[in-house]
């Protein structure tokens, strides 16, 4: 099977160049569209060296591929240390103490920051997905979408769109920055802005703010090489799609951690949405408003209702058994919408939430103890108030949260685009519980309850996991992560095995973007339809804001 791919056109000179006939050529082509491909997939710096199992290799390129990858590696395409640590074990037990590191690979920079380039290969093997009808169904439609745009204009349509002023748009330098603390590339904890600043200073470099990274560069460099990384990717993901058709192109698989349906279309830029038909059909996009924070809205509501339920069931009138059920218990947490299969039960009547006892537990400690926190921590004391959350939840179902803490930072004198507070809202809640720069603080002052509940619920959740036998570090990094996660697999359970299930079930051709359906303008009614009927059931009638657009 002929397939058509995007390298760069530095990278694809160097393997044309060293390739001792087509055969090996198509092979190296193949190697380093894998490696290429997990930067893409994992949204690395094409800069940046990123870990590769030997294992890993074998399964997706094929036993052979020494031989292959040591001619990238001579061609200095490809660059490696040829460092790794072994995981220890403790040898009584043969419980793993610590984990592994796999060899590091780095792309050459001088070849990879180049223009996109289209380049032919054969690919022999027949690409396999889950056997799950979601899957199954979601595959076949993907296979039927068109995209408006003629091949040869398709890297034209990417280069007009990136360039430099679209990328300048998307980053702030030096003293646009504002104040605070960030994360710069290749440190783990976050660094005040003030020693940011007197880094670069120091070095002659720019100080580059990238959505919630900051990069230490020379600006102009770092833009150039952005742009040409952005064009790739958009391309890559273009060509994809406008050969959906060959089944190598097709990406549809259920993620491990989050539960969500990643396909060609959960990462596609909106811009491009435009551009696809399916049955020769524009899609249209029904959106639920700041999704996650509606959802954790209604986290927090259920676990006030189970945290009531627990204080009527074993301390008040009836008498405290010696057996604690809490997926019973939790199901007696009753609310308009105490049918939902996602908070409530499912076909067994088994609550999905109630299946991770550690995060309904982490949510009644929490409200129990009505969001107190103890002294000595970096954030300061906050008071449990019951009318911010109530503030809060107003918002998130008008589905105006952004743009309510977009006019808060206004008469504070601070001016942030929606695309700008959007960001900053999930870096403040799903970033380490300890960081704690002013915006934090100022959304702290607003909704004290809000941020209290995320840095207690990161906390507690880190010790459970370091509980559960994990080292300190990583129960930390996984305990700030829990509350993002445990958000995304609510959102993933409503929209893919509750709508998206139910939609396919019942004939129509839609598709899942995360927190979004994409379906075709004639059924833009009907889908919608059913989609408000399972929303009114897991969130509950007017808990909820939906957005409708043309894509």
């Amino acid at each position: 099977m002929q397939l058509i791919t995007v390298l760069p056109k530095g990278i694809a000179y160097a393997i044309e160049t060293n390739a001792k006939d087509r055969r090996e050529g198509e092979r190296l082509t193949r190697l380093t569209r894998y490696i290429l491909g997990k930067y893409i997939a994992d949204g690395i710096d094409f800069d940046s060296p990123i870990e590769i199992s030997k294992a890993h290799y074998s399964n997706q390129v094929g036993s052979h591929y020494l031989r292959d990858l040591q001619v990238l590696r001579n061609a200095d395409i490809v660059l490696s240390d040829d460092k790794y640590t072994l995981p220890k074990t403790d040898q009584r037990t043969g419980e793993k103490l610590a984990q592994g590191q796999c060899k590091r690979y780095q792309l050459n920079r001088d070849l990879v920051f180049t223009d996109p380039e289209l380049v032919t290969f054969n690919e022999k093997t027949k690409k396999q997905f889950d056997s799950s009808p979601i899957v199954r169904e979601t595959v076949n439609l993907l296979a039927r979408l068109t995209v408006t745009i003629d091949a040869r204009n398709l890297k034209r349509v990417v280069t007009d769109l990136v360039t430099r002023q679209y990328v300048l748009d998307r980053c702030k330098i030096n003293d646009q920055i504002p104040g605070g603390a960030y994360q710069v590339k290749g440190t783990k904890h976050p660094i005040s802005l003030a020693r940011i600043l007197e880094i670069a200073k120091r070095n002659r470099q720019d100080a580059i703010l990238y959505r919630d990274r900051v990069y230490l560069d020379d600006a102009e460099q770092w833009i150039s090489d952005k742009v040409d990384q952005t064009r790739l990717i958009y391309l890559d993901s273009l060509v994809k799609l406008k050969h959906i058709r060959q089944r190598p192109n097709i990406y549809c698989k259920r993620n491990d951690t989050n539960q969500r349906l990643d396909t060609n279309l959960t990462n596609l830029k909106s811009e491009f949405i435009q551009y696809l038909r399916l049955d020769g059909e524009r899609l249209v996009s029904i959106d639920l408003c700041n999704s996650q924070f509606t959802i954790l809205s209604k986290l927090i509501e259920v676990g006030q209702l189970y945290a009531q339920s627990l204080d009527n069931k074993y301390f008040g009138k009836e008498k405290v058994k010696d057996n604690f059920n809490i997926s019973e218990t939790f199901a007696a947490a009753k609310c308009p919408s105490d049918r939902s299969l996602v908070f409530y039960g499912g076909k067994q009547g088994e609550p999905p939430l109630a299946s991770y006892q550690h995060i309904i537990e982490t949510i009644s400690i929490i409200n129990v103890n009505h969001f107190s926190q103890k002294t000595g921590k970096k954030t300061d004391i906050i008071d449990y108030k019951p009318t911010d959350l109530e503030l809060f939840k107003k918002s998130t179902r008008q589905g105006t949260f952004y743009e309510d803490f977009q006019q808060i930072l206004k008469d504070q004198g601070q001016d942030y685009t929606r695309a700008e507070i959007k960001r900053m809202m999930f870096l403040l809640l799903f970033s380490a519980r300890g960081y704690n720069p002013p915006e934090k603080r100022l959304l702290a002052k607003h909704f004290p309850s809000l941020v209290l509940f995320a840095n207690e619920f990161k906390r507690l959740m880190s010790g459970f996991y370091e509980g559960d036998g994990k080292e300190y570090h990583i129960a930390k990094d996984e305990g700030n992560a829990a509350l993002a996660v445990t958000l995304q697999r609510i959102e993933s359970a409503i929209f893919i095995d509750c709508i998206l299930t139910r939609l396919l079930k019942s004939g129509y051709r839609v598709f899942s973007k995360h927190d979004s359906i994409l379906c075709k303008e004639s059924d833009v009614e009907a889908v919608t339809a059913i989609v408000r009927e399972e929303l009114n059931r897991e969130l509950g009638i007017g808990a909820y804001t939906l957005k409708t657009e043309l894509a």
